[in-house]
């Protein structure tokens, strides 16, 4: 069962991804590694996937493991309702150049 929506609405698990890489080929290996396993880019360091498949999470983490430094960079992979994405507040420029838009 997915998480719950106030209300007691049940909805859909997103993955979100956001990372702070040092090295500029490190960061768009695992950019290209995310974007392969099913990411959204929604901002220049920050990805989504909406998913119901469990490793997906697992996946992004190894991923992410063998790409980084862990005395400089550091990677955050949080799991979240559907619906606090849409629930969200997104001020200024959107991945793309493009203006408002929902996920």
């Amino acid at each position: 069962m997915g998480p719950t929506a106030p209300g007691g609405v049940v909805g859909v698990a997103v993955i979100l991804v956001a990372y702070d890489i040092s090295d500029d080929g490190k960061r768009q290996k695992l950019a290209n590694e995310l974007l392969r396993m099913g990411f959204t880019r929604v901002q220049r360091s920050v990805y989504i996937a909406r998913t119901g498949y469990r490793g997906l999470r697992e996946r992004a983490a190894r991923a992410a493991a063998r790409r980084i430094d862990p005395e400089t960079d550091s990677v955050l992979i949080l799991t979240v309702p559907e619906w606090s994405l849409e629930s969200a507040i997104r001020i200024g420029l959107q991945e793309g150049g493009e203006g408002v838009r929902a996920y």
